[in-house]
């Protein structure tokens, strides 16, 4: 969680939390991050949720679109009510069902991605390559196996990175 959110909930700034939260869908419409952030403000807002003003949502899914979305989240800014809320985190799961699916195959590339890419794996075997090499030369028995081997696991990490790929 963001640490202004944080502030913001802990100052009791209502505003700042509810546009917080609304925001959040759209930015983040997969909802975990939501999540995490509603409840977090729940918990210590007794207030977060205004009465409803009962106004009209529209049910049928077929008839959600992106200027329903938005204009959703316009009425939600100026009633914001637990109704309104959830009715806007099913409507942007709909409607940003794209959006939600590239955030998902990007958080599981980011997830993948624990070995550097080829370009570092190359700069570990040149950099291994270096201080192995400087070890060879060191005059010191002490730094000349350490700096070989830690020269010989470097190139060796940096051929693993690149064939990772």
């Amino acid at each position: 969680m963001k640490e202004s959110f944080i502030n913001a909930v802990e100052t009791q700034d209502l505003r700042r939390v509810r546009l917080s939260l609304s925001n959040e869908l759209l930015l983040f419409p997969s909802g975990e991050s939501f999540a995490e952030m509603r409840q977090y403000s729940q918990e210590r807002l007794p207030d977060l949720f205004e009465a409803d003003d009962e106004d009209t949502l529209e049910e049928d899914p077929q008839k959600w679109n992106q200027d329903y979305m938005n204009n959703l989240h316009s009425r939600l800014n100026r009633n914001f009510s637990e109704r309104k809320l959830n009715h806007l985190a099913e409507v942007v799961k709909v409607v940003l069902a794209e959006k939600i699916r590239l955030q998902q195959e990007e958080s599981a590339a980011r997830s993948d991605d624990n070995v550097p890419s080829s370009r570092e794996g190359a700069a570990c075997i040149a950099g291994g390559a270096a201080i192995a090499v400087a070890g060879f030369i060191a005059e010191a028995t002490f730094w000349k196996a350490s700096l070989i081997t830690l020269g010989i696991a470097s190139i060796v990490y940096g051929v693993y990175s690149v064939t990772k790929k």
